[in-house]
């Protein structure tokens, strides 16, 4: 019943983690005057500020900005990631299982 389970775990596992480097996440701050992008394995890609908010000249309105939009997109990342290695459980486990994945999560 388990035979394949341990034989496909690690090509799941580095499938899962691809399937995370190749997705990104896009997050904006309120007022869209920055924007941040992530993969789903929580990499910070980009972080773009407009000029606009730079030529404020307001430091620490940038780094509040910066810190929470950040840490929003980070958060989507690790949902994100959680959501995926779910499925990936999911599609692991022999039928009639399948509902054990859901034990550790929700």
């Amino acid at each position: 019943m388990f035979d394949n389970l341990s034989g496909n775990l690690e090509e799941q596992q580095d499938e899962l983690q691809r399937l995370l480097e190749s997705q990104e996440i896009k997050t904006h701050s309120l007022d869209n005057e920055i924007e941040v992008v992530v993969n789903a394995k929580g990499t910070i890609k980009n972080i773009a500020i407009k000029q606009e908010l730079l030529d404020d000249n307001d430091p620490d309105k940038i780094e509040d900005l910066l810190l929470v939009t950040l840490n929003k997109a980070l958060e989507q990342a690790k949902t994100k990631e959680l959501e995926e290695s779910q499925k990936m459980i999911q599609s692991m486990l022999p039928s009639g299982l399948a509902g054990l994945s859901n034990i550790f999560g929700k």
